[in-house]
């Protein structure tokens, strides 16, 4: 035993949900006489700071169930040990109670019926998450299932705003029949074929995902290691027939339930066992062609045409895609032609305006080098014109002095005398 988990079992067993503490050790409930070097001496007294967010009693256990993940399960009454992993198999008969909580208190429940009688995989009025717990829970016993909350999602009664949800069941009967380990070759192919059969009655029914159950659980009757296993070609030829009917049955209801994905899915499964099959092609086609996916559309259709050459409706398809297609291919065209005109309209005026640059470069270049060559003349004609005129003004100031003092002289003498008062 761990030193942390025995001072774990005696502290925190002392807690509230919720609460926060420092729970003081002893060297005896720490690491003892010896420590842990080189941070914990010998014989150290530790403080640990603890805050219990909740906790989970021991009686919860995980429950494995194909295609569920992430449940725990409580006996709340223990099935008889030779019973404890009993399950009602796929068409089975059940009897069973079942109510629904979100707390796992089972104060309020969204949910509690009695005495439901079904069918393991074939009944759309219960639930289908809580059909499948039913199947694993043995009659005589009770448990409780605690689920991630998508797993009843649309169910009954659910709340929202739950990441987790609880389901008490009790069965009150189950109907035993063999598993498919439990037949032998020819009744594992007699067993596919009775279920198909099934499957296609749901499906004329419009019971579409009911339908799907019955083919999925046909064809785990032939999974490719019990196709092995068979005595003769024969009956490997006719499992392998039946396998890959029942997923392109499968395809076909994805396509009347819009999940196209599932129907490209199980359309290819079923073209890996027979390429030849004109129906999965022309499913999967169908499937492309409502994603937008018109080239593989197109590819599926045209194949569906080599094996049935005389089917109207893919002949249909194919000439509407390639109209659709060369739409597109001129719309492409026309969007390029666009782009590579308003590049050239780009790149011509990027041109112009490096051509107008240089031009204006060199004719500041042409201005600046008839000033260089002369050293000693005037810088421009401005300047020199106006040294010119400098020049004229000073001689025409110096003629207009002498002529001043000739008529001054001439003057009369009183006309120079001032006025009398």
């Amino acid at each position: 035993v761990s030193t942390q988990s025995t001072w774990g079992d005696v502290g925190v067993a002392t807690m509230k949900k919720g609460e926060r503490a420092i729970l003081r050790c002893s060297s005896d409930f720490g690491y003892g006489d010896r420590g842990s070097p080189p941070k914990i001496p010998g014989g150290a007294s530790l403080d640990f700071d603890v805050e219990l967010f909740s906790w989970e009693d021991g009686s919860w256990e995980d429950h494995y169930q194909k295609d569920l993940k992430g449940i725990k399960k409580k006996w709340v009454t223990e099935p008889d040990e030779d019973s404890r992993y009993d399950k009602a198999n796929f068409g089975a008969k059940i009897e069973f109670s079942y109510r629904g909580c979100a707390t796992g208190e089972f104060k309020e429940t969204f949910v509690a019926k009695e005495g439901v009688a079904s069918v393991v995989g074939d009944d759309d009025t219960v639930d289908e998450i809580v059909l499948k717990l039913a199947s694993y829970t043995p009659a005589g016993a009770k448990a409780i299932y605690k689920i991630p909350a998508e797993y009843a999602f649309g169910c009954e009664g659910v709340p929202e705003g739950f990441t987790e949800l609880y389901y008490e069941i009790e069965t009150k009967e189950a109907e035993k029949t063999d598993g498919v380990a439990d037949l032998d070759n020819a009744a594992k192919i007699t067993r596919c074929g009775a279920l198909k059969k099934t499957g296609n009655e749901r499906y004329k029914q419009n019971k579409l995902t009911t339908a799907i159950a019955y083919y999925k659980e046909a064809n785990d009757c032939v999974h490719d290691y019990n196709i092995e296993s068979l005595d003769t070609d024969e009956q490997k030829a006719e499992a392998k027939a039946l396998k890959a009917s029942n997923y392109n049955n499968i395809a076909m209801c994805y396509l009347k339930l819009k999940e196209y994905d599932q129907v490209i899915e199980f359309g290819d499964k079923c073209l890996g066992l027979k390429e030849d099959n004109a129906k999965a092609h022309f499913r999967v086609g169908q499937a492309y062609y409502q994603k937008k996916d018109y080239s593989k559309a197109l590819e599926s259709f045209e194949s569906s045409l080599k094996y049935q050459e005389d089917n109207k409706t893919a002949s249909a398809y194919v000439k509407r895609i390639k109209a659709i297609l060369l739409r597109e291919e001129k719309k492409q065209e026309a969007v390029y032609k666009r782009a590579f005109k308003r590049m050239k309209l780009d790149n011509d005026k990027q041109a112009a305006a490096e051509a107008k640059r240089k031009a204006a470069e060199a004719a500041a270049k042409a201005a600046v080098a008839p000033a260089e060559a002369e050293d000693d003349a005037p810088k421009d004609k401005a300047e020199a014109f106006a040294k010119a005129a400098a020049k004229m003004q000073g001689n025409a100031e110096g003629n207009g002095e002498e002529k001043t003092e000739e008529v001054a002289a001439e003057q009369p003498a009183e006309q120079t005398q001032p006025a009398a008062i």
